[in-house]
């Protein structure tokens, strides 16, 4: 029984790290400053590290944090290296991002 929890374990492990790593996407947050309004501007941004990447959708908490964009944005295409950034005001634990290669969570 002990082995073949090990390998469950080893077997997931390794399925993490695929999905890991053929993420069409890579996901960052970055706070700045709005010198004309004088206040922090929390921000997700999303890469696209494939081509001709389509982004169906953006929830952030589940839907529950609210994101300064407008909604009629999606889908969006994006290329190679390009780049979608958005501003939110929540604490932001999740965020899903629906594509045309499969969906991706991040929590933090």
């Amino acid at each position: 029984m002990k082995r073949l929890s090990s390998l469950v374990l080893i077997l997931m492990l390794s399925s993490a790290n695929i999905m890991a790593q053929s993420a069409p996407i890579k996901i960052t947050l970055k706070d700045g400053y709005d010198w004309t309004q004088t206040y922090i501007v929390h921000s997700v941004y999303i890469t696209s590290i494939e081509d001709n990447l389509v982004i169906k959708n953006i929830l952030l908490n589940k839907g529950h944090c609210k994101v300064k964009w407008n909604k009629g944005l999606f889908p969006l295409k994006l290329k190679y290296s390009k780049q979608l950034e958005f501003p939110y005001s929540c604490n932001l634990i999740r965020i899903d991002v629906e594509t045309n290669q499969g969906d991706w969570s991040v929590e933090y």
